[in-house]
């Protein structure tokens, strides 16, 4: 995870990736790229999820 991105910003790139890739005539390259960032930030959150539940614990 060479990206340092806080979890709120994230969060809100992710909602308007699903916002832009609900629509029907995006294009697939686009589309392609869409969901290899969603994944990436999907990672992120993640990690960053498990990081505060592993200090909880």
């Amino acid at each position: 995870m060479s990206e340092n991105i806080n979890y709120e910003k994230a969060l809100e790139e992710l909602k308007e990736i699903l916002t832009e890739v609900q629509n029907p005539d995006i294009e697939l390259h686009v589309l392609e790229s869409k969901m290899k960032r969603a994944k990436v930030l999907m990672e992120q959150c993640k990690h960053k999820l498990k990081t505060i539940e592993d200090s909880i614990n």
